[in-house]
């Protein structure tokens, strides 16, 4: 394999929260920091590793920083940290093969694994220095990489009769290199001049097959440790060169890392840390963290002092001061998983659920629920309240924030209810036993909610699959209404997405049977003789016909946006829902001299509306859109090869209008970016100009927000000299800060008029630019 891309960039610690304010077109991470599978440890700071972001240590004064995509790491999926002492550096290894390495703030990344077409798992499961060369241990073998540039010197593939061996962990003993795979150990003479050839190396007899999934090499002996997936227990063994034994001295449970230091070996398992000498005699073990039941370390590092850290997956970066028996714990504030499958803002706060129902299928993902409220994370692990629930909580897909009451937040289960949680008080859970929800016909014992939202008079609505009365309404006095979709949807069936628009019409989807009904109990929840219900044709006036729909949105104009499994349609005639059929059309932009209906080859996953009524629209694999408020201009592409952006799936899009902020719910956590458009005001009360001043050192946008609708705004110097003009994105004015000729204005005072779209109210604001 030979080198073909190097890419260096500047590297930087994120040290920005949730408190300090986001400048327009910039994005913030929103990941937890305490949930951790790799540590790697350096003299001077110690860095943890979750999925998608880095949280750093230092040594010497004890504060934390993060790394992330934002910050400039090259990808997101991390699986494996080092620190290679010799040269300073800390890799980073990826899922999909792609490696960074880190040296004094300068990030040099290789791609050559990820983009090479290659038999077998690009994997990279371990590293391994020898003699001036990084030995990396793949699922297709092992890559040699020169410490002094990072090049790449050969590749050594471990495949025999059409047989590969997946290579776990590398070590060196006695002029022999070691692998363990995962159909036995390999050895082979360290000058051995065919060592690219496989069949050059030998089996090691005494080791038999098996997965092998760790080698270390410890005082002048190989220490093994063997995986069993059918029962799920691991084994150790040694090997002196003469005998090959089971190590019983130790004995031990799921055992997750080992590192060796010296004379001394650490074993992380699933119930403690241990630490054993050459005599495998147990020197020192921990099985708590204080009053916290030790059973999530992941990973486990010597520091070569009395210390050992380990990143575990819930009480973050964990050090052990051996000589004292003292335990610190290092994390940041943040969301409890990086699961994130639906989301929803209100008044700056943020709640998240992991979910999920794909293909309306229970998952059994646990049952926990974040919540950003106050500018602070708080996290509700529900198996806390298994006795009180009588329940396991699983598969929390839907979410909504009380907009009356932020403090109270209420969370749909794929299988268990509906959940209100509240900041200050023990949750409760909503099933048939204390509710009107009902029980399915199909899967005995089970209640499906799949989709929660709140009415303009902040009452609860909610979707309840497979049962007759697919509709439910809690009021805030705890008062339960159930509705029936009869005639359009009749027995058990899988209802999803429910919108209640600005008329107070309820939009219902049956995605399995590709329906999408409008419903009304016209305000009176306890006489259905009142009820209206009607069918919306989604074919026929429709360009693309689509068998699946995936999400709802009202515009500002009160249109029905309706994603679907190929692209985008829209009502253009919602409020004639009720009294005739109404038809869902598609929207025709020009794309290169022709026509093509919008988005019509992707995936629909999240449509949102900022507050200059312009879609943002999520996709499953092409990221994210913001297209014009008609929807025939793309106006930006968010993907996570032209932006920070995680993944290109998209779970769901919400945006803070407060201040323009959009959320992006990934498969691979939360990302935030800093928007054009924010809430509009009634009046010029809460006018903020951001950044104030303008330093000589900044090249972003100038935002001014607070604003009335599509405010008309001018900036003029002291003097009285128009600078720049413009209109606000709805309550938001966007400037770059260069006058009409592309220059940046002199240092003083400037000034922001700005007028209503009457000219009646209008408002004056003071920038000061520091050139």
């Amino acid at each position: 394999m030979k080198k073909k891309y190097i890419f260096f960039f500047i590297i930087s610690f994120s040290l920005v929260r949730l408190s300090a304010q986001l400048p327009v077109g910039t994005f913030r991470e929103h990941l937890p920091y305490d949930n951790f599978k790799s540590v790697a440890v350096a003299p001077d700071a110690v860095y943890a590793a979750g999925e998608t972001s880095i949280l750093r240590f230092n040594k010497q004064d004890k504060s934390l920083s993060t790394w992330s995509k934002i910050d400039g790491l090259s990808d997101v999926g991390i699986s494996k940290l080092y620190y290679l002492n010799e040269k300073n550096t800390l890799i980073i290894a990826y899922q999909n093969a792609n490696l960074d390495f880190v040296k004094e703030n300068q990030l040099l990344n290789m791609p050559d694994i990820k983009n090479k077409q290659i038999i077998g798992s690009k994997t990279i499961n371990n590293f391994f220095v020898y003699d001036n060369y990084l030995y990396l241990s793949c699922g297709f073998g092992v890559v040699v990489l020169n410490t002094d540039n990072f090049l790449v010197k050969e590749t050594w593939f471990t495949r025999t009769a059409n047989k590969n061996y997946e290579v776990k962990e590398m070590t060196a003993s006695r002029n022999k290199f070691f692998i363990a795979t995962d159909d036995g150990l390999f050895f082979t003479p360290t000058n051995n001049p065919n060592i690219a050839d496989f069949s050059t190396w030998e089996p090691l007899i005494e080791a038999g097959n098996g997965n092998y999934i760790a080698l270390k090499y410890f005082n002048g002996n190989l220490i093994a440790q063997k995986y069993d997936s059918s029962s799920g227990t691991d084994s150790l063994f040694v090997y002196n060169h003469n005998d090959w034994r089971y190590i019983d001295e130790i004995n031990y449970e799921e055992l997750r890392a080992i590192d060796v230091r010296g004379a001394e070996m650490l074993i992380c398992e699933k119930y403690r840390l241990k630490v054993y000498d050459t005599q495998f005699q147990l020197i020192y073990t921990v099985n708590s963290w204080y009053n916290r039941y030790y059973e999530n370390g992941q990973d486990a590092k010597f520091d070569g002092t009395d210390d050992i850290w380990i990143g575990d997956r819930v009480n973050g970066l964990v050090k052990i001061n051996r000589r004292f028996n003292k335990k610190e714990f290092y994390f940041l504030d943040g969301p409890h998983s990086y699961l994130a499958h639906q989301i929803d803002s209100r008044n700056g706060n943020l709640a998240v659920v992991p979910g999920s129902n794909v293909n309306y299928q229970k998952s059994y993902t646990q049952g926990n629920f974040s919540y950003l409220y106050n500018k602070k994370w708080g996290i509700c692990l529900f198996s806390a309240y298994d006795n009180l629930f009588a329940v396991q909580l699983s598969d929390l897909c839907c979410v909504a924030i009380n907009p009356k009451n932020s403090q109270e937040v209420f969370a749909g289960s794929w299988g268990q209810g509906l959940v209100q949680y509240n900041t200050d008080a023990p949750p409760t859970l909503y099933n048939p036993e204390n509710s009107l929800l009902q029980y399915s016909t199909v899967h005995e014992g089970l209640v499906f909610v799949g989709d929660v939202t709140f009415d303009n008079n902040g009452r609860l609505w909610m979707t309840n699959s497979f049962c007759a009365n697919p509709i439910c309404m809690r009021q805030a006095d705890n008062r339960w209404f159930s509705f029936s979709l009869n005639p359009y949807l009749v027995g058990s069936n899988v209802i999803d997405k429910i919108l209640v628009d600005s008329r107070n019409y309820k939009w219902v989807t049956a995605p399995q049977l590709n329906k999408l009904v409008v419903f009304s109990e016209n305000g009176t929840p306890s006489n259905p003789s009142d009820d209206k219900i009607r069918n919306v044709d989604l074919n026929t006036l429709a360009n693309v016909k689509t068998s699946t729909i995936t999400c709802l949105a009202e515009d500002l104009d009160g249109e029905i946006w309706i994603g679907t499994n190929q692209g985008v349609k829209v009502i253009y005639n919602p409020q004639n829902a009720l009294s005739e059929t109404v038809f869902a059309k598609n929207i025709i932009i020009e794309v290169n001299s022709g026509a093509q209906n919008l988005l019509e080859f992707e995936n629909i996953t999240a449509i949102t509306v900022d507050a200059a009524n312009r879609k943002w629209i999520g996709t499953s694999k092409a990221g994210a859109f913001l297209i014009s408020a008609n929807g025939t201009e793309e106006l930006l592409h968010l993907n996570e090869k032209n932006s920070p952006l995680f993944s290109n799936q998209i779970n769901d899009i919400i945006i803070d209008n407060t201040n323009g902020e959009i959320f992006f719910a990934t498969d691979k956590g939360i990302i935030s970016y800093r928007g054009t458009a924010s809430e509009a005001k009634e009046d010029y009360n809460d006018v903020m100009v951001f950044p104030n001043p303008v330093r000589e050192n900044y090249q972003g946008t100038i935002s001014v927000s607070g604003l009335m609708y599509h405010s008309f705004c001018k900036i003029v110097d002291a003097a009285g000299n128009l600078v720049w003009q413009g209109f606000a994105e709805g309550g938001q004015l966007n400037w770059n800060g260069k006058d009409f000729y592309g220059k940046k204005p002199a240092t003083g005072v400037y000034y922001v008029f700005s007028s209503d779209e009457t000219g009646k109210q209008r408002n004056v604001a003071k920038i000061l630019f520091i050139k």
